[in-house]
Order: C-alpha cells, then sequence, then structure tokens
C-alpha cells in the first residue's frame, strides 16, 4: 500500500496509533515500579513506627513500675498492641493507616529480608509475653503504716503516751484518704521531751495512720529487669530491618530512575518519526495550500486552482476555486454597499452562507447608522444651540421662556408651544402659570394660570412624567392648552425636573409625529431648563436671604458677646473639675498603696461572695491556695474547698447579717509550730443605709502572749 495514496485522517490515525502504544508502556512500567517504590516505603514507615513505640513503652513501663499510673498503663496497652499489629501487617501484608488517616495496602515483605523480620518477632514475642505479665499484674503493693495525732478541738485533756513505738506503730488505721506519702501529712507538730520518749501534748489529740504502698511488686521484677536488659537488642533487631527495607527502597528509585531515562530517550525517537511522517505525508501539501490561500488573502483572484489528488488536499483545492468565485461576487456587493448604495441586492449562496447573511447584515446596520448618526448629530447641535440660549438669558425669566418655546418649536419642526412656571407656597395655592407661547411662527401674548390638580399639565406635574399623545380631540387644545387657533394631531407635555423637583412645564402640539429621538432630546433638554429655572430662582431667594443676613448680623453681634462670658464661667468651671479629679485620683493612688503595702490580709467580698477587694498579701495567700493567680471579681466559694466552705460560711453569713466580730485561728507552719492569726470581720454598708457585703483584716498574732487570746470567744484552728 503506497501511504501517498492514503488520505490524511488514515496517516494520523496510525501516528497517534503509536503514540498511544507507547503511552500505555510508560504509564504501565512507571506504575508498577511507582507502587513498588510505595509499598516499601510504607514498610519501612512502619519499621521506623515500631522503633519509636519501643522506646515509648519503655518509657510508660518505667512510669507504671514507679507509680502505679492508670494513664501510662492504658498508653503502655496502646504501644503493645500498635506493634503487634503492624508486625502483623509486615508478615502478612493488609491494611495500614499512615498519617491524616491515609489507608495504604501492603503486601507481605518479601522472603530476602524476612530473616530480619523473623529475628525481630522471636525477641518481641518474648517482650510481649512478660509486657502482659506486668500489665495483668499488680505493680505495688503495700509495706507499712504510719501512725501520728492531729489536734482535737475540744479542750479535754488526754493521757500521754509513754513510748515513741506508740506514735509509729504498725496497725490497720484509715488516713482518711491520704495516698500521696509522707508530703500529705502537711504542717503535723508532734512534740517529744528529749529526755524521755514520752510525748507531752500541750491540747488534746486524734490518733491518725498512713498506709504506704509504693514498693515493686516482686513477680514482675524478673520481667522488668529482662525487658530493660534486651531493650537495646529489641531496637538493634528492628534497625536492621529498617536498613534492609531502606536499601530495598533506594533500589527501587535507582530502577525507577533508569526506566525514567530509557523511556525518555524511546519517546524521543518515537516522536521524531512521527515529526518526519507528519511533515514528508501533510505538512508540504499543506504549505501549497497555504500559498494559495495567501494570495486568496491578499485579494488576488486571477489564479486558477487545479486539483492534482483526491485526498482532502484535492478537496480542498477544489473548494478554493468556489470560494474565490464567492470573493468576485462579494467584491462586487462590497463596493456597492462603500458607495452609499445601501439599497444593492445581494444573493446568498446557501442558508449556511453565514458571511452573505453578515454582508446583509452589514448593510442594514450600515444603514440604520446613517439614520442614527443623522440623529445623533441632529441631538448634538440642538444640545450646543439650546445651550446658549440657556446661558445668554439665564438672568432674564421672561427672555428665556420665549426664547425656548420658540425656538424648541421651530427645531421639531411642530406648530404651537407653550413653558409654564410652577409657582406657589403649598400644593392647595400652587398654579401653573404660562410665561411664554408660540404659535404658527408668532409670539402668543396669554395670561393664563392653572391649578396644577386640573388638566394634563397638572397631571404631568403629579405624576413628574411626560406625557405623549397622538390622538387628540379637536377642541382639546382650545380648552386646556390656551394656544388657540389650531387643533393638531400630536401632543407632547413634558414637566421640567430638577432634583426630583417640579419647576415647570413644556407643551408642544404638531401636526407630525414627534419621533422618539425627537423625544429623549426634550425630555433631556428639559432636565436642563428645570436647573436653569432653579438657578434662577435660588438667585432670587439668596438675595432675599443676603438681605435678610444682614440684619440679623447685628443681633450676632450682641449674642457673641454673651457666649463670650458664658466660655468664661465655663472654661473656670472646668479648671475646678480637673483639679478635683486629680485630687480623687492621688487618693486612691494613696489608697492602693496603703492597702498594698500592709502585712495584714485585707478581703472584700459583695453579698454573692465575689471578691471587690483584694490586696497583696491575700491574694500570695490565695495564690498558694488554689495553686494559681485570683483574679478581683472570682467567687470565694469556687476557690475554698468543701470542708473549708462548711467552716467559714456561717461566719461570712455573720457579717452580711451586720454583725462585726474578731476571732483567732492558728495553722501548723513547715517547722510543726503554731502560728496564730487575728481575723476581724465587720459589714460594708452603703450610704443608703443597706449592707453590701463584708471585709476580714487578717493579722497574724503569734508573738503576743497566748494567754491573752482568752478574752476571744473562740480559738479555732484554720485546716
Amino acid at each position: 500500500m503506497n501511504i501517498k495514496h492514503l488520505k490524511i485522517s488514515q496517516k494520523l490515525a496510525i501516528l497517534f496509533s503509536g503514540l498511544f502504544v507507547m503511552l500505555l508502556l510508560h504509564y504501565f512500567l512507571v506504575f508498577k515500579l511507582d507502587a513498588n517504590i510505595l509499598d516499601d516505603g510504607t514498610k519501612l514507615n512502619i519499621s521506623q513506627r515500631n522503633g519509636m513505640a519501643i522506646q515509648q513503652a519503655i518509657f510508660y513501663l518505667r512510669n507504671v513500675v514507679d507509680g502505679n499510673q492508670q494513664t501510662d498503663l492504658n498508653d503502655l496497652n496502646n504501644r503493645v498492641k500498635s506493634i503487634n499489629s503492624n508486625l502483623n501487617i509486615l508478615q502478612h501484608g493488609g491494611i495500614y493507616k499512615a498519617r491524616f488517616d491515609e489507608e495504604r495496602k501492603v503486601e507481605p515483605i518479601s522472603s530476602e529480608i524476612s530473616n530480619q523480620l523473623f529475628a525481630f518477632q522471636r525477641l518481641w514475642k518474648e517482650f510481649d509475653k512478660r509486657f502482659t505479665k506486668i500489665r495483668t499484674t499488680s505493680q505495688l503493693h503495700h509495706d507499712s503504716l504510719l501512725v501520728y495525732y492531729i489536734q482535737e478541738n475540744t479542750a479535754t485533756a488526754i493521757s500521754p503516751l509513754t513510748t515513741q513505738e506508740d506514735l509509729f506503730s504498725l496497725g490497720d488505721l484509715d488516713l482518711g484518704g491520704l495516698d500521696g506519702g509522707l508530703d500529705d501529712l502537711g504542717d503535723l507538730d508532734l512534740p517529744l521531751d528529749e529526755n524521755t520518749t514520752t510525748i507531752i501534748p500541750s491540747i488534746n489529740y486524734q490518733k491518725m495512720e498512713y498506709q504506704f504502698d509504693n514498693v515493686l511488686n516482686g513477680s514482675i521484677v524478673a520481667d522488668v529487669n529482662f525487658i530493660i536488659r534486651n531493650t537495646e537488642k529489641l531496637i538493634l533487631l528492628n534497625r536492621n530491618l529498617e536498613n534492609s527495607l531502606s536499601t530495598r527502597l533506594h533500589y527501587d528509585q535507582i530502577r525507577l530512575r533508569y526506566w525514567m531515562i530509557a523511556l525518555f530517550l524511546i519517546n524521543a525517537i518515537v516522536i521524531g518519526l512521527g515529526y518526519w511522517f507528519v511533515v514528508t505525508t501533510s505538512l508540504h501539501p499543506l504549505l501549497k495550500i497555504r500559498r494559495l490561500i495567501n494570495r486568496l488573502a491578499a485579494g488576488d483572484l486571477s489564479h486558477t486552482f487545479l486539483a492534482h489528488s483526491h485526498d482532502e488536499v484535492g478537496s480542498l483545492i477544489q473548494d478554493l476555486s468556489r470560494f474565490s468565485q464567492g470573493l468576485e461576487h462579494i467584491t462586487g456587493f462590497a463596493n456597492q454597499v462603500g458607495k452609499g448604495n445601501f439599497d444593492e441586492t445581494f444573493t446568498v449562496r446557501s442558508k449556511k452562507d453565514t458571511l452573505g447573511y453578515a454582508l446583509l447584515e452589514m448593510r442594514d446596520d450600515l444603514k440604520q447608522n446613517a439614520e442614527e448618526d443623522k440623529r445623533r448629530n441632529w441631538s448634538n447641535e440642538g444640545a450646543a444651540k439650546f445651550s446658549d440660549i440657556l446661558r445668554q438669558h439665564a438672568q432674564d425669566m421672561q427672555a428665556l421662556s420665549y426664547q425656548l418655546i420658540s425656538n424648541l418649536v421651530h427645531y421639531l419642526g411642530a406648530n404651537q408651544g407653550g413653558i409654564y412656571s410652577l409657582e406657589g407656597q403649598n400644593e392647595e395655592k400652587t398654579f401653573l402659570v404660562l410665561k411664554a407661547a408660540y404659535a404658527y411662527n408668532k409670539q402668543k401674548f396669554i395670561k393664563q394660570s392653572i391649578p396644577i390638580q386640573q388638566g394634563l399639565l397638572g397631571q404631568a406635574v403629579m405624576e413628574k412624567g411626560h406625557l405623549y399623545f397622538n390622538q387628540i380631540s379637536n377642541d382639546y387644545i382650545r380648552l386646556t392648552s390656551g394656544l388657540g387657533e389650531a387643533t393638531p394631531n400630536y401632543l407632547l407635555i413634558v414637566p421640567l425636573i430638577s432634583n426630583e423637583e417640579v419647576h415647570g412645564v413644556i407643551e408642544i402640539a404638531s401636526f407630525k409625529a414627534i419621533e422618539e429621538y425627537q423625544l429623549a432630546f426634550v425630555i433631556k433638554l428639559s432636565e436642563s431648563i428645570a436647573a436653569t429655572l432653579s438657578n434662577v430662582r435660588s438667585n432670587e431667594r439668596t438675595k432675599n436671604l443676603l438681605e435678610e443676613s444682614q440684619m440679623y448680623s447685628e443681633q450676632m453681634r450682641t449674642q457673641e458677646e454673651e457666649m463670650r462670658q458664658n466660655m468664661e464661667e465655663l472654661t473656670t468651671t472646668q479648671e475646678e473639675l480637673e483639679r478635683i479629679q486629680g485630687d480623687l485620683k492621688e487618693r486612691l493612688v494613696n489608697y492602693e498603696s496603703v492597702v498594698n503595702s500592709t502585712k495584714s490580709m485585707i478581703l472584700a467580698l459583695d453579698k454573692n461572695y465575689n471578691i471587690k477587694v483584694l490586696n497583696r498579701s491575700y491574694a500570695a495567700m490565695l495564690r498558694r491556695l488554689k495553686g494559681t493567680e485570683v483574679p478581683n471579681g472570682s467567687n470565694i466559694l469556687e476557690i475554698l474547698t468543701q470542708e473549708q466552705l462548711d467552716y467559714w460560711k456561717p461566719y461570712y453569713e455573720r457579717a452580711l447579717g451586720g454583725e462585726s466580730f474578731t476571732m483567732v485561728s492558728n495553722i501548723k507552719n513547715a517547722e510543726f509550730e503554731d502560728v496564730y492569726y487575728e481575723l476581724e470581720f465587720f459589714p460594708l454598708i452603703s450610704t443608703s443605709g443597706t449592707i453590701t457585703g463584708f471585709a476580714i483584716v487578717n493579722r497574724e498574732i503569734t508573738s503576743l502572749n497566748p494567754v491573752r487570746f482568752t478574752a476571744y470567744e473562740d480559738i479555732i484552728p484554720i485546716t
């Protein structure tokens, strides 16, 4: 088969088939290699996660055996489960959830690196068994009891203990929730005589006990030691597996790079052969056609086109021949239209002859554009003409009205016209006053005043829109317009509107129809006329206002002197207010300085127990109690414990009830010494006599002789 006899579509089909086959081969190889790289990368990621999980499991194991923390035990379970799941995926394959919850399908690990995986699995099974034993066995057990005594509120004496062994004897007593070790005992004061072991209590004590339970269970010591000793070996086995997977991933990447280079060279060769194939079999004949088209594009229609082949090129040459004949016909038609002969006929070659229809549409558009240009020029000339009239007669209302209506009637080719001015103070007393009338080339001196509630003129004013009639009665002009002497068939009424305000009306009567472009011109002109009328009236109002302003200027001078005196008085008052404000600020600063400088703790609460005043000493005490900064506005009920609330709230309620009283409380410091505080409660009373809250002043009085405390109603320890 001679390739020159094939059609261009068949040649291109052969070329693109070859390219498609190469594309499939390229896609298959790259997809296969990329899948291997992704699989090996995922396995490497799994192995790396196992290494991290091992270290985390050892970390959580240490926390578990040190403090029996439930959270660390759960984390240890999760890490062990994660490692088991990852090992199962590496050995048997499965779905692995990577970062951002991306699921990847993983194939089983290859036999060439399965030995490293099996070595890791053998040691991990022993780790898993010991981890399971540690998780299911109580990690800590009870070791001993601590017995101690705390002070009671009663004053009844008790018999002293004879030996120190009674203080720290073993027993089955409950400490009431102390589970943090010896540090939870607080400021325990157990004074002992230096010569004997007898306890000398100054007040009554209550016997308490504390259970120690922080000793590692001996049954799991061997398992913990095994895990600790073999952790590095397990990590080393996992690292060997990581190195094997990393090496395999590196080789896959190199293999992909070599295949990409080879495929690139093959594609370059195929594309080069395809380019040569297209150029020799298709582009050279098309270049000949291009030269023919360039001649046609240059307007050369003198050449005859002959087809020497039966393929698409030969068919294209025949089409060019018919196209040349059509261009000759189009050229003749275009010449006639260019000369202004818009009635020249043109026959389209078919229903799909878009160029022929476009030429006909062009002829019609040119004809329409010529008409529109004529109308546009008419409107532009009219706008310039009437602008001159408005500018020249802007100061004379009567001359302006006559020049406008007379020139407008002539310019429109109408017969009669009139211009009305809207005058009056309110809607009931507003009239349309005829300023100028023109009819049949004569000025009409007619005095006419029409209420805006009557006739078509009033309707145009009320509706603020133009009215156009092409059929009117024979007696309309004489009855309503006041122009008289004729009965035209067409009537145009246009209100003069500027800034949404009506200033007058133009009325035009004609024997011939008023075209749309003429109507648009009159409406646009009415805006300029209305603006001019508005300016004339504004000038008149300005003149009147100027006269009134001169009359009021003298009154303003008198008032100015009075205002000056008032301003001096206001200035004096403002200076006094600024002085008072400065004094108040200084007093507030001094108050805050005194309150925050004293060692006494000062606290003020409102009726809802919200903090209103809190000095630095009390804030420091609350910060130690709460563990964080307590700002103003906080509720004291949310800061204290339930035991403290049960103790202090009755005193708060006494102060809110209007009672002022003083009490003494004590607390044990870090050296088990008694520290005494004097607390003074008193209500806060507003100027209206109502209680708005209460205040507490807390002072340390340890240095005073305790005998003096008997003057108080009660000595209560602070817990």
